[in-house]
């Protein structure tokens, strides 16, 4: 499992907010 594709799924609006917009 990774970090980054758990964060963007689990919490997109935290860390994913830069990578997932």
């Amino acid at each position: 499992f990774l970090p980054k594709m758990s964060t963007k799924l689990r919490v997109p609006y935290r860390r994913g907010t830069k990578d997932y917009h």
